[in-house]
């Protein structure tokens, strides 16, 4: 997990060199350095939670699907990737 965590700040520096590097300072180029931004916090966030529940003995699984965007499931659901998240979704919530 901590390798993920230390992946998911260094894409938050790297945006934000390249933002400030950028000659194109586009509304849109903005636009998606911000989602950029927000989607790497989110992972730090949810990583660092992960370990948190592991730190404190209390059972935990994390899937981490890289390369795809948010809601992904909903926009392809037929997708291989989308079948496996769901199906892990669906193991875990049958277990508890």
């Amino acid at each position: 997990m901590i390798i993920g965590i230390v992946s998911a700040t260094r894409e938050i520096l790297i945006v934000g060199a390249r933002l400030s590097l950028a000659r194109d300072k586009a509304p849109s180029a903005l636009r998606n350095a911000l989602l950029e931004l927000g989607v790497n916090a989110g992972v730090v966030l949810g990583l660092a939670y992960a370990q948190r529940l592991v730190a404190a003995g209390i059972s935990t699984e994390l899937h981490l699907h890289p390369q795809v965007p948010q809601a992904f499931e909903a926009l392809v659901p037929m997708a291989a990737i989308s079948q496996r998240s769901a199906a892990d979704r669906h193991r875990v919530l049958a277990s508890l």
